[in-house]
């Protein structure tokens, strides 16, 4: 068989549409599709879970209802001008890469401009090491919800999905064998998913268990690589 190109970007769809609810994630959900009415002073929400789990898609789908400017840093001496009811989108909020007196100013331009920040991180924002006793009290002051990763449940309806998104047929045989043989994330999802279509493109031939395996060994050598 022909070696895939794992190489190749294949960037996951962040659709509202594309995203699928299960238990690991309802709750983080139903906090997206609640916003405005988030707690105040600083209406703002901090999201955080594994790598994979999701945050990444959810805070998009946030972005695009609130339309929220997003930034994956703060620099020392930056202070954000927010706009009344403006909505701010940090990814990666436990990076390093958020000056810890910028983010105490940007708290303060968001409650007093009225407006939205949604946070995402791995770990609590409230657990990140601050050393400004004003930003880390502000942060242990915000509403927060985990994400898990997903279940077995939930990750077979995403292969699933992923699979009717692109007209490829798989058997729930070769869903349940990758399962639990690939990362818990969607990005793996999406790209086992896009390397099994190629391939059964490519031969013209049907997705099998035995196309599968040959698949997955190939995917698995690409990510050691």
């Amino acid at each position: 068989m022909a070696q895939l190109p794992f190489s190749l970007s294949l960037p996951p769809s962040y659709r509202r549409e594309d995203f699928i609810i299960g238990d690991a994630n309802k709750d983080a959900t139903s906090w997206i599709e609640t916003w405005p009415d988030w707690p105040r002073p600083y209406r703002a929400l901090n999201l955080f879970g594994p790598e994979g789990a999701g945050k990444t898609h959810l805070g998009a789908i946030w972005a695009e209802i609130s339309g929220a400017k997003t930034y994956t840093r703060l620099i020392a001496g930056e202070k954000l001008p927010v706009t009344h009811g403006e909505a701010i989108l940090l990814e990666a909020c436990d990076s390093g890469l958020y000056d810890e007196e910028a983010l105490f100013h940007l708290l303060n331009a968001i409650a007093e401009a009225e407006g939205s920040l949604l946070m995402l991180s791995r770990i609590p924002v409230s657990q990140i090491d601050i050393q400004l006793a004003d930003t880390r009290s502000r942060l242990r002051s915000l509403a927060a919800q985990d994400i898990t990763a997903p279940d077995d449940q939930l990750f077979k309806a995403v292969l699933f999905k992923l699979c009717a998104d692109r007209q490829c047929v798989v058997p729930e045989t070769v869903i349940d064998y990758l399962v639990v043989r690939i990362e818990r994330s969607y990005h793996a999802a999406f790209q086992i998913v896009a390397a099994l279509d190629a391939e059964a493109l490519t031969h013209k031939k049907p997705v099998t268990l035995g196309l599968a395996r040959s698949v997955l060994a190939d995917y698995l050598a690409s990510d050691k690589a």
